[in-house]
Protein backbone atom coordinates (compact mmCIF):
# COMPACT_ATOMS: atom_id res chain seq x y z
CA UNK A 1 0.00 0.00 0.00
CA UNK A 2 1.68 3.43 -1.21
CA UNK A 3 1.94 5.98 1.13
CA UNK A 4 0.72 9.77 0.33
CA UNK A 5 3.76 12.34 -0.78
CA UNK A 6 2.80 15.40 1.01
CA UNK A 7 2.28 18.16 -1.22
CA UNK A 8 5.03 20.25 0.55
CA UNK A 9 7.90 17.40 -0.29
CA UNK A 10 6.76 17.12 -3.73
CA UNK A 11 7.28 20.61 -4.42
CA UNK A 12 10.42 20.44 -2.66
CA UNK A 13 11.95 17.58 -4.99
CA UNK A 14 10.27 19.11 -8.46
CA UNK A 15 12.42 22.05 -7.24
CA UNK A 16 15.50 20.48 -6.19
CA UNK A 17 14.80 18.45 -9.59
CA UNK A 18 14.32 21.25 -11.84
CA UNK A 19 17.23 23.00 -10.40
CA UNK A 20 19.89 20.08 -11.09
CA UNK A 21 18.99 19.72 -15.10
CA UNK A 22 18.74 23.65 -15.33
CA UNK A 23 22.22 24.14 -13.68
CA UNK A 24 23.45 21.26 -15.91
CA UNK A 25 22.45 23.03 -18.85
CA UNK A 26 23.88 26.38 -17.82
CA UNK A 27 27.01 24.91 -17.16
CA UNK A 28 26.82 23.32 -20.59
CA UNK A 29 26.50 26.34 -22.30
CA UNK A 30 29.32 27.86 -19.91
CA UNK A 31 31.93 25.56 -21.26
CA UNK A 32 30.85 25.77 -24.68
CA UNK A 33 31.11 29.42 -24.57
CA UNK A 34 34.31 28.73 -23.28
CA UNK A 35 35.49 26.03 -25.85
CA UNK A 36 34.63 28.43 -28.74
CA UNK A 37 36.17 31.48 -27.09
CA UNK A 38 33.04 33.45 -27.30
CA UNK A 39 30.83 34.77 -24.99
CA UNK A 40 27.70 34.87 -27.12
CA UNK A 41 25.94 31.26 -26.03
CA UNK A 42 26.91 32.22 -22.14
CA UNK A 43 25.00 35.83 -23.23
CA UNK A 44 22.11 34.33 -24.94
CA UNK A 45 21.69 31.54 -22.19
CA UNK A 46 21.66 34.24 -19.17
CA UNK A 47 19.24 36.65 -21.27
CA UNK A 48 16.92 33.57 -21.74
CA UNK A 49 17.26 32.72 -18.28
CA UNK A 50 17.01 36.24 -16.85
CA UNK A 51 13.74 36.90 -19.44
CA UNK A 52 11.37 33.37 -17.71
CA UNK A 53 12.78 34.08 -14.48
CA UNK A 54 10.98 37.45 -14.50
CA UNK A 55 7.89 36.31 -16.44
CA UNK A 56 7.47 33.37 -14.25
CA UNK A 57 7.75 35.80 -11.14
CA UNK A 58 5.78 38.60 -12.14
CA UNK A 59 3.12 36.31 -13.54
CA UNK A 60 2.36 34.71 -10.17
CA UNK A 61 2.89 38.04 -8.59
CA UNK A 62 0.20 39.55 -10.80
CA UNK A 63 -2.36 36.55 -10.70
CA UNK A 64 -2.26 36.17 -6.92
CA UNK A 65 -1.54 39.57 -5.59
CA UNK A 66 -5.32 40.12 -4.98
CA UNK A 67 -6.55 36.95 -4.08
CA UNK A 68 -7.29 35.60 -0.44
CA UNK A 69 -8.28 31.95 -1.72
CA UNK A 70 -5.50 30.14 -0.74
CA UNK A 71 -7.11 27.43 -3.22
CA UNK A 72 -6.43 29.62 -6.38
CA UNK A 73 -3.56 30.49 -4.82
CA UNK A 74 -2.34 27.02 -4.89
CA UNK A 75 -3.44 27.08 -8.39
CA UNK A 76 -0.21 29.22 -9.37
CA UNK A 77 2.26 27.36 -7.23
CA UNK A 78 3.75 25.22 -10.25
CA UNK A 79 5.08 28.83 -11.32
CA UNK A 80 7.87 29.01 -8.21
CA UNK A 81 8.63 25.64 -9.13
CA UNK A 82 10.20 26.71 -12.48
CA UNK A 83 10.84 30.25 -11.54
CA UNK A 84 13.42 29.38 -8.24
CA UNK A 85 15.54 27.06 -9.82
CA UNK A 86 16.26 29.47 -12.47
CA UNK A 87 17.19 32.71 -9.85
CA UNK A 88 19.35 30.29 -7.73
CA UNK A 89 21.49 29.56 -10.84
CA UNK A 90 21.93 33.05 -12.11
CA UNK A 91 22.42 33.78 -8.31
CA UNK A 92 25.26 31.43 -8.49
CA UNK A 93 26.63 32.00 -11.21
CA UNK A 94 27.54 35.95 -10.58
CA UNK A 95 28.56 34.99 -6.98
CA UNK A 96 30.90 32.98 -8.95
CA UNK A 97 31.30 35.31 -11.52
CA UNK A 98 31.79 38.35 -9.32
CA UNK A 99 32.44 37.31 -5.49
CA UNK A 100 34.72 34.41 -6.12
CA UNK A 101 36.74 35.86 -8.90
CA UNK A 102 37.39 38.73 -6.56
CA UNK A 103 38.64 36.87 -3.61
CA UNK A 104 40.89 34.96 -6.08
CA UNK A 105 42.20 38.04 -7.92
CA UNK A 106 42.89 39.52 -3.93
CA UNK A 107 44.99 36.24 -2.70
CA UNK A 108 46.74 36.15 -6.18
Amino acid sequence: MPRKVKNGTKYALLIIVNFIWMFVVYRAILMLSEHYGTLIPYIICASVYLVASAFLLGFYYFSTSGETDPVKKEKYKPMLLWAFPIVTVLLLDVLEAVVLDYFINLFS
